[in-house]
């Protein structure tokens, strides 16, 4: 069976949609009882239409009081002043994330150094000969180096 042409598609949506006279809405019929494809097109068509029409039917109502308990939600939102206020604030909640990140950093790099000496990948290879003294300069290094970076932060 060969497709409609354009014209009769055309025609075909016309009558579906309620679009012909009732002089070419007869013409169109008579015509369609003749011709097996365009009657097989029009109901094709028919069809589709009462399909889109069943889906497009709502399934739940929504009950008479939805536009006002729709009003009474909007109403308990915020009202624009805080929320301004809030975006006002963000500085303080830019503060707290940075403050956040260094934490996070910092708990990475005692971690990373952690592993590190751990598995003997940093510092000497054999633990046992260091000494005491060895060990307590070292620390007092370290110490010197975490003096140095708080007073460059706070320079900042």
């Amino acid at each position: 069976m060969s497709r409609l042409s354009r014209v009769e598609e055309k025609a075909v949506a016309r009558y579906v949609d309620g679009e012909m006279s009732p002089t070419e809405r007869e013409a169109f019929e008579r015509r369609a009882a003749g011709e097996p494809r365009l009657q097989a097109g029009l109901t094709a068509a028919l069809d589709q239409s009462q399909l889109l029409r069943s889906a497009t039917e709502p399934t739940v109502r929504p009950s008479s009081r939805f536009a006002v308990s729709v009003l009474e939600e909007v109403r308990s939102q915020p009202p624009r002043t805080d929320l301004v206020r809030f975006t006002e604030n963000e500085n303080l909640l830019g503060e707290a994330l940075r403050h956040a990140r260094r934490l996070l950093a910092a708990a990475v790099i005692l971690f990373s150094l952690s592993s590190l000496f751990t598995f003997d990948l940093l510092g000497p290879t054999d633990r046992d000969q260091l000494s005491a003294s060895d060990l307590q300069e070292e620390m007092d290094q370290l110490d010197q180096k975490v003096l140095e970076l708080k007073k460059a932060r706070q320079r900042r």
